[in-house]
């Protein structure tokens, strides 16, 4: 009888654990704001190194990166943890993607433009290495932008007839519009200007 009662608690136990944990909206805008700001933080050491490109500010511009690849890594698995939104709290998130790709853009499209700087001094090593670490997170990005498709409520008849629904990479009928390309455009791009395109 003992066994019994152990085996029902631990199968309990086993699917209350694998179930999703209802999150409040605010945590994933939270990681989306963690994101946002590692983003912001490679802009300015983009501008640091435009400015006065050498070895003293080309460091600090690969930690940056580093740093936002890790960013997004973190944010995958709160968002995956996430119960499925309401319509009300999915428009929350896609508003708040909406202003993050203009962060990221702000960050790429510089690092693009200051491509020929890393061929100036001392920093040309350091190509292979921004490719690198660009690649890195043009990969970590799809399980992200995945997560966040995945906890987004369908958009509503009247949302699809307005044109709600622009991006092929949700794949779900009825999905509200996340405009992620607005995300990969500037990173695939910066990915280009450094010679390596994972094509993803």
């Amino acid at each position: 009888m003992k066994f019994a009662v152990s085996f029902t608690f631990l199968a309990l136990t086993v699917t209350t654990s694998a179930a999703p944990v209802r999150r409040d909206v605010s945590t994933i805008e939270t990681v989306i704001n963690v994101v946002s700001n590692a983003a912001d933080a490679l802009g300015s050491a983009v501008s640091s190194f435009s400015g006065s490109p050498s070895l003293l500010t080309v460091v600090p511009l690969t930690v940056a990166l580093t740093a936002l690849t890790g960013a997004v890594t973190a944010a995958t698995p709160v968002v995956l943890a996430s119960a499925k939104l309401n319509t009300a709290d999915s428009d929350i998130i896609v508003s708040d993607v909406t202003a993050l790709a203009s962060h990221m853009d702000a960050a790429f499209t510089p690092l693009q433009a200051a491509r020929p700087e890393f061929d100036s001094l001392l920093v040309s090593p350091f190509v292979i290495t921004t490719g690198t670490e660009l690649g890195g997170l043009q990969a970590v990005m799809v399980p992200f932008q995945d997560a966040l498709s995945s906890i987004t409520s369908p958009a509503s008849a009247d949302d699809t007839f307005k044109g709600h629904i622009t991006d092929d990479h949700i794949g779900q009928p009825g999905a509200l519009a996340i405009d992620f390309d607005s995300i990969n455009n500037p990173i695939t791009a910066a990915l280009n200007a450094f010679g390596l395109d994972l094509g993803l």
